[in-house]
This record gives structure tokens, C-alpha cells and sequence, in this order.
């Protein structure tokens, strides 16, 4: 397919692009990311004059594998952990990575990795990647609650809300607010347990909220099991996107669906 962005007239160039989304949070993948600047990754990813997306992957296979994560305001993301589950599909796609082998790549937040588990159709697999083990460092209060700040190769800070609580209506209404708070901007996550399960909300850095958040899975989960919420290894953690599943070990895992959307040509 081919997707004409507005002004004609200014055009000099075509930009392959991959859409992918994992859990409802969809991404840009481009092969070619040294042409990215704020502005364009701003245009590509706004919905009503580009593609749409929550943000940018730009992935180079030329000279060892290297993924980069911008967010949909045009800054740059540490980590992403649906990010890099859909990389490592794509990579898996392109026949670089075989079924079930693990790949490293190099990210902003140092080498990560992942692997196939299983195809579920042609475009979508499910993916298993390797995070950073996650780390408390410290709490704040904010709006009245105590938060819980967790990095995960981004920063996090999460509250444990009541079970008659909207966690996306709190996300929508505080996040911002508390985004901003913190110097550099944090990750905010409202979440609820239930059981052995998580339902969560995030409102994400540099792009809002979304409808799901790898990383912020592995800081929730992670801060449920320090406050003793949840005793278990392996946790569902469920957002509006859908769920994934988050092992805690040696090595974080986080498990969950990614899906091939549609490829296609933009004129620049």
C-alpha cells in the first residue's frame, strides 16, 4: 500500500515502514532509522495526518542487530518491552532469527533479547522477551498516594488503587500531572490485584496513555510481589490492550502476543 502524507508538493523521498502492534500498543518499524528526526516521528505517528502510532521503532540488521524507541512526542524511549517483542517478531519475519532461538540486540538501555514461542497465524506469534531485572528506587506522593518507583530500563512509579476505582479514569485524570512531576518525566501506573492477576493502567511517558505497557507489566508486577500482594514467579498482568504474562527470575520474562498489522510506503 502506499500512504501520502500531506503536502505533495515537498516531496523527495519514499520511507518503507512496518506496522506492528502488540496488546494494542501498535508501533512504526523502520529499517532505516537515521533519517528520524523529532518532527517526522511526530507526523508519522500522529493518527489523523500520518500512520498512527504510540511510537517509533527503528531497528538496523546491516551491522549487528540495534533497536531504538521514540515516543510519539518525538523523544527518544530506554526501553519498551512491547517494543522489543515486536522487533524480535520482525526479525523472526525477516528469516534473521529462527523459531525458538534467542537473539540479542542492543538497545538504548543496554542488550536485550527474546525469542519466538509459536506462530499463532501468519502475521502474529507469540514472543517471549528479556528485560532488565527490574529495581526499586524509592517512592514519592502524589494526589494523595503513595507511588512506588521502580526502573525497568525506564523509570516507573506505581500505586495500588481499591477495587471500586477506575484505574484507566485515575491514569487518564493524574497521569499527566504526575508524568511531569518528577524530573525527566516517569512512567504512571495505576494498578489492582486480584488473586494472582494484575489489572493495570499506565499512563506512558512521552506518549499518554496506551493500551498496554510491557515494561510497566514487569514494574507492576515486580512492586506487587516487594509489598507482599503476590507471592507467585510467573503473573497475568491484564490491561485494556490485553494480557501478558510477567516471570520473575535470574532473567525477567514477558510474554505475550505481537502482531504484523500491514507494511507499506510513505512519501516524504
Amino acid at each position: 500500500m502506499s500512504v501520502i502524507l500531506p503536502d505533495e508538493s515537498c516531496t523527495t523521498m519514499e520511507l518503507h515502514f512496518y506496522k506492528y502492534q502488540a496488546l494494542l500498543n501498535d508501533y512504526i518499524l523502520i529499517e532505516n532509522p537515521e533519517m528520524l528526526n523529532p518532527e517526522l516521528i511526530k507526523t508519522l505517528c500522529n493518527r489523523r495526518s500520518g500512520i498512527g502510532a504510540d511510537g517509533i521503532l527503528g531497528v538496523t540488521t546491516t551491522s549487528g542487530l540495534d533497536m531504538r524507541i521514540y515516543n510519539s512526542d518525538g523523544s527518544e524511549a530506554l526501553m519498551c518491552g512491547n517494543g522489543l517483542r515486536c522487533t524480535i517478531y520482525h526479525l523472526f519475519r525477516r528469516n534473521i532469527m529462527p523459531l525458538n532461538k534467542t537473539i540479542d540486540l542492543m538497545t538504548a538501555s543496554g542488550v536485550r533479547g527474546g525469542r519466538i514461542i509459536s506462530e499463532i497465524d501468519e502475521n502474529s506469534a507469540v514472543v517471549e522477551g528479556y528485560l532488565e531485572k527490574p529495581i526499586l528506587s524509592g517512592s514519592i506522593t502524589r494526589h494523595n498516594r503513595d507511588f512506588t518507583i521502580v526502573n525497568t530500563g525506564n523509570p516507573h512509579c506505581i500505586t495500588f488503587v481499591e477495587e471500586n476505582e477506575d484505574i484507566k479514569e485515575l491514569a487518564l485524570a493524574l497521569g499527566p500531572d504526575i508524568e511531569t512531576s518528577v524530573e525527566g518525566g516517569i512512567n504512571v501506573s495505576f494498578a489492582r490485584v486480584s488473586g494472582d492477576e494484575i489489572h493495570l493502567a499506565v499512563w506512558e511517558r512521552g506518549a499518554g496513555f496506551t493500551m498496554a505497557c510491557g515494561t510497566g507489566a514487569v514494574a507492576t508486577s515486580f512492586a506487587a510481589r516487594s509489598k507482599e500482594l503476590i507471592f507467585v514467579d510467573r503473573i497475568k498482568v491484564v490491561q485494556a490492550g490485553g494480557s501478558a504474562i510477567v516471570t520473575h527470575g535470574n532473567i525477567t520474562l514477558l510474554e505475550g502476543s505481537a502482531h504484523c498489522v500491514f507494511e507499506g510506503t510513505i512519501k516524504l
